[in-house]
């Protein structure tokens, strides 16, 4: 029986999602902006949200799906 994840365990999801997600976020902002700060910013934390929204859904599917799309590089 698979048990129903705890509200600890949503925010730790949800924590290391949003951590990524500003890190990765951020340096491909950066990159695709030319260092505009402000919008690099701007985009990091939208992404941020959405990454940790996902990890927070997703649990480890989420995390799997990131190693998948990451091997190549």
């Amino acid at each position: 029986m698979v048990q129903k994840p705890t509200g600890v365990e949503y925010a730790v999801r949800f924590g290391c999602g949003t951590l990524f997600g500003f890190v990765i976020v951020l340096l491909l902002a950066i990159r695709l902006t030319e260092l505009d700060w402000p919008v690099s910013l701007t985009i990091s934390i939208i992404g941020a949200l959405a990454c940790g929204t996902l990890a927070m859904l997703g649990g480890d599917e989420f995390w799997d799906t990131i190693v998948r799309w990451l091997r190549w590089w």
